[in-house]
């Protein structure tokens, strides 16, 4: 059975749907932190860079570098509270990200020009390896000097 309904109720709809999700959002949005407390750059994560970011953290910790890594499980609604929280904090975001700089652009909006954001972006179909983060983190860290 086909519905057909006027271009006002589909607006009227998808704004209910839509004001839902903004009401829920603190139960909704789920990022892990990890070693964020005292991290002077951070990297903000999601999906397949996870696993890597989170190797990469280690290694930069082994080197002596304050990293720290918030590892989005949601996306909409976007963490921004957690952007936030720690931007006045680090020096530096790391967005590693396997396009073309998309959650780059949505992480700039909530840091204010405060840090600099740091896009690491890979189109090739393989994964970014946690060397890749680690050399871009050392970069960062003699650029910013932490």
């Amino acid at each position: 059975m086909l519905f057909l309904f006027g271009h006002d109720i589909a607006e009227k709809l998808i704004r209910r749907l839509n004001g839902k999700v903004k009401a829920y959002e603190d139960e909704i949005i789920i990022v892990r932190e990890e070693k964020m407390d005292d991290a002077q750059i951070a990297i903000f994560s999601f999906g397949s860079t996870s696993r890597s970011v989170s190797e990469a953290v280690d290694m930069a910790r082994a080197h002596g570098l304050r990293v720290g890594l918030l590892d989005a499980k949601t996306l909409w609604p976007f963490p921004k509270e957690f952007i936030k929280k720690w931007t006045p904090q680090v020096q530096a975001w790391i967005i590693p990200e396997m396009n073309l700089g998309q959650m780059a652009n949505e992480v700039r909006k909530f840091v204010d020009d405060q840090q600099t954001v740091f896009p690491l972006n890979r189109v090739d179909g393989l994964l970014i390896e946690p060397n890749q983060i680690l050399s871009l983190i050392s970069k960062i860290a003699e650029k910013v000097q932490v």
